[in-house]
């Protein structure tokens, strides 16, 4: 009997234990759904967005020349590119065909004129056998009927001069360049930098390479 009274009190003190602790969880911070315990997410203020857009307007001013002269850098590269394929392609049909190809440079491109001055390449060429031997590509289905190999535009945004003031190129059937090797000056058109200057030097055996500068040697 007295055993028995001892173990209902022990279970009632238990379960009014187990009863406090539980109504102390579910009353904590963690179970709390008041307003005042949520976190404070705020956007940014207008003073801090017009900072904000002030610092990027200066970055972007501040890179804005570099970025042109990627661009011009960009362009003149692709334009020496351009013309090397052109002289290459030239030289692989001569030596192919056993007889002379020409390069004959564009008077006009876009709406751009480049016949104030034979040594200016700027608007394009066209790569071509000359079959009347006039030096002047000619339209297919005429008496001047010429075999356009590959005509290459010009770049709005790079000057190409060739130094032998000359509107032609021909290449002989071994390959080689007006039998005594020429050059062209590639420069940026809209951006004054003297660093951009490309080179393309043809030895008269043909082989073409580029440098930087405004001189072969």
């Amino acid at each position: 009997m007295h055993d028995e009274i001892k173990h209902l009190i022990s279970a009632s003190l238990y379960k009014e234990e187990f009863t406090v602790t539980a109504c102390e969880i579910m009353t904590s911070p963690i179970f709390s759904s008041s307003s005042s315990e949520q976190p404070n997410v705020q956007g940014f203020t207008l003073v801090e967005f017009l900072c904000t857009f002030a610092l990027l307007t200066v970055v972007a001013m501040l890179a804005a020349p570099s970025f042109a002269s990627l661009i011009q850098k960009l362009r003149v590269h692709q334009a020496v590119m351009e013309l090397k394929g052109a002289l290459q392609i030239a030289r692989s049909e001569a030596v192919r065909r056993g007889e002379n190809i020409k390069l004959r440079k564009k008077d006009s491109t876009e709406g751009r004129s480049c016949t104030a001055s034979a040594s200016d390449w700027s608007c394009g060429w066209d790569v071509f056998v000359d079959i009347d031997n006039n030096g002047i590509p000619g339209p297919p289905g005429t008496a001047d009927d010429d075999e356009l190999i590959q005509s290459f535009p010009g770049l709005l945004e790079a000057s190409v001069r060739f130094t032998t003031n000359s509107s032609t190129l021909t290449v002989n059937r071994w390959g080689a360049i007006n039998g005594i090797g020429a050059s062209f000056a590639v420069t940026p058109k809209a951006l004054n930098d003297s660093n951009l200057d490309t080179m393309i030097c043809i030895s008269s055996g043909g082989r073409v390479r580029s440098t930087l500068g405004n001189s072969c040697t």
